[in-house]
């Protein structure tokens, strides 16, 4: 999910993979695949970044969870678990 901010200063937060086209006027005109329409203060392209952002995120999770990847503190508390 990406944190987008409309016209009145409040913060909303949309499910990328939803949209389906955004238009840039002075401001940006998000309209998602059910035909809702949201009128936010961030440009197009500052909205593809977060975007970038969180697919990217999304994938370094995936692939640290896949190859079974954990941080030392994690590690150490399972390791005393079994030990112990």
């Amino acid at each position: 999910m990406i944190e987008v901010t409309r016209l009145n200063d409040s913060k909303i937060t949309i499910n990328p993979y939803q949209i389906e086209i955004m238009e840039s006027t002075p401001d940006t005109i998000i309209i998602m695949n059910s035909g809702k329409k949201y009128l936010v203060k961030e440009k197009a392209i500052d909205i593809e970044k977060k975007f970038s952002n969180f697919l990217a995120g999304s994938i370094y999770k995936a692939i640290i969870h896949s190859k079974g990847m954990v941080d030392k503190k994690t590690f150490q508390n399972t390791t005393e678990e079994k030990e112990g």
